[in-house]
């Protein structure tokens, strides 16, 4: 305005110094934030040929009570000592996750000190430049004092004499010096949050068991590429690697497969987000875990808190029945100046409109899995139980009216049995429309190791021989392969590529069922338990070794032999 000096008023410097967050541990991401952004101007420049070979290390000094976090990015010349570390709120930075500025002394309220010393590729020079923060807020809490921003800024920052560094150095350290917060000093804490919130890789547990096998699948091999370009940075704290653990340490705890998704303007087509989640393999709550809930994130950093997208879902508990990640990569769609929320506009409201619809639709495959498993599975595996233990006692028992007991026990098992299986074809027609047949099976696969394997590991029953198959996910999709031939239709084997646990025809309930006449016995049949694909290959191996003539019948048996025992 003409005629007037505008001015900022230390309120503003409050802010800067961290008051802007009400989580201390913010100090980590913002710091690691430059560090990381540092590394991708490293890479630009050619000075670092890939972000994943170089570490940002985090030295939590518990001794002297300070925080280091230093990287090998691409430094801070001389000349831009004064823009990028004493100006505040300037930053130049474009496509980068730190964009405001502001986040190099959100650690200011935590210590007295902070120290950042720099040098860049090609000058032999190492500069140190210090905040004393501690002065900084005696100013800003003196009720008498009332300079400016920019007067407070000049009044508390000192750039030391420069010293000798050599050419090809290129790194920035930060220091914050006699650190005040236990918090921020606790190491397990602070490797916990950064796994959460920063880029940092996954797990190989996860990697390997979780994210390979899905990427695997035909319908998901549009995200491989977008796995490969998520940004992801080494870290250590204290010479531990970090890592996104998306595992339990509950022992009967087993995440189930992950399915990848897109969400898209349903006008333009353009994408909003893309991600991954997984429910547990029993399709239930998972309240309690440090990594529960489908989390947004923008640059691979985490948004806000694990809660952020629950008012999208129709009902909060239903976000806890999920973990994932919802990457945000629309321009329209970044993290607030505090990053504890997407900015508003009007492609976050389109955007929320879809995650609505793509919650709602994630609501009904719990649902219907969860009903699956308990109208199903379990009753099928439960009455499989009860068969096998009053079949048993009835063995046992000389008293006619106990007999007649027992005998009305298991009829009822068997229809119960019946009643559980009549309701297959109404999930088959859900899991084959949503193509949603991997969280069915990691269903099936719990029930079978909570409570078939229990069953089967008992004492008795192993002395008896009295063991049940384990149940089989092919039992369950009557109308999934059309060419499969009647005779392994009726022994159970309609589904391809099912490796894992092998489960027979739970065995017919109704007693009035005609009986077909077993086939005659087949040297492949000890392969019954295996899938359809892996029998095919192996019936095959047979027909080679059964062709060769100038192979001896001994040695053929022999070979097959060999086979059997390395299969088996």
């Amino acid at each position: 305005m003409e005629g007037y000096k505008s001015r900022i008023g230390k309120s503003q410097m409050r802010q800067y110094m961290g008051e802007l967050y009400e989580d201390c541990m913010v100090v980590y991401r913002e710091y690691i934030q430059n560090a990381c952004d540092a590394i991708e101007d490293a890479v630009e420049k050619g000075l670092i040929t890939d972000r994943k070979k170089t570490t940002i290390v985090v030295t939590i000094d518990t001794f002297n009570h300070n925080i280091i976090i230093e990287d090998k990015g691409i430094g801070i010349s001389v000349e831009n000592i004064g823009p990028y570390l004493v100006d505040v709120a300037s930053s130049k930075k474009v496509n980068r996750a730190g964009q405001y500025g502001i986040g190099r002394l959100n650690g200011a309220n935590y210590c007295d000190q902070i120290r950042y010393e720099t040098s860049t590729f090609g000058e032999p020079i190492k500069s140190t430049l210090i905040w004393d923060v501690k002065k900084a807020r005696e100013i800003c809490n003196n009720p008498e004092l009332d300079p400016t921003t920019e007067e407070i800024i000049d009044d508390v920052t000192t750039l030391c004499p420069q010293e000798q560094e050599k050419e090809e150095e290129h790194y920035c350290r930060v220091t914050l010096v006699n650190v005040n917060n236990t918090e921020l000093m606790d190491e397990d804490k602070v490797i916990e949050y950064i796994q959460q919130i920063v880029p940092v890789d996954y797990c190989t547990v996860f990697k390997d068991n979780l994210l390979k096998p899905a990427l695997e699948r035909p319908v998901n091999h549009g995200f491989i590429e977008k796995f490969k370009n998520l940004w992801i940075y080494k870290i250590s704290v204290n010479d531990t690697p970090v890592e996104k653990r998306y595992s339990s340490e509950e022992k009967d705890f087993e995440f189930g497969s992950i399915r990848c998704f897109s969400l898209k303007d349903n006008k333009t087509q353009e994408e909003f987000a893309w991600g991954w989640y997984a429910m547990n393999k029993e399709a239930k709550q998972m309240n309690d875990l440090p990594i529960s809930f489908i989390r947004a994130r923008h640059c691979n950093y985490q948004i806000g808190p694990s809660t952020l997208l629950s008012g999208l879902y129709q009902a909060v508990i239903d976000q806890s029945y999920f973990i994932g990640e919802m990457h945000l990569v629309h321009e329209q769609l970044k993290p607030t100046a505090s990053r504890d929320g997407i900015n508003q506009n009007d492609t976050k409201l389109i955007f929320e409109r879809e995650v609505r619809k793509f919650f709602k639709e994630l609501k009904t495959l719990y649902n219907k899995t969860s009903k699956f498993r308990s109208e199903v599975v379990d009753k099928i595996a439960d009455a499989s139980i009860q068969l096998v233990n009053l079949s048993q006692q009835l063995k046992k028992e000389n008293e006619a009216s106990e007999i007649k007991n027992i005998k009305n026990k298991i009829q009822k098992a068997k229809e119960d049995k019946a009643r559980a299986m009549s309701k297959i074809n109404a999930y088959e027609d859900f899991f084959n429309s949503n193509d949603s047949w991997s969280v069915a099976e990691d269903v099936v696969n719990s029930v079978n190791s909570s409570t078939i394997k229990a069953f089967n590991n008992k004492t008795e029953i192993i002395k008896q021989n009295l063991q049940l198959p384990a149940i089989k996910i092919e039992n369950f999709k009557t109308k999934e392969e059309t060419s499969t031939p009647d005779s392994e239709k009726k022994n159970g084997n309609n589904s391809e590529g099912n490796g894992g646990d092998s489960i027979s025809n739970p065995p017919s309930s109704n007693p009035d069922d005609k009986i077909t006449p077993p086939s005659p016995p087949s040297e492949l049949d000890i392969y019954k338990g295996l899938s359809l694909v892996e029998r095919r290959l192996i019936k095959k191996f047979y027909a080679v070794i059964d062709k060769a003539s100038e192979i001896p019948p001994k040695i053929k048996d022999q070979l097959k032999n060999n086979l059997r025992k390395k299969i088996l």
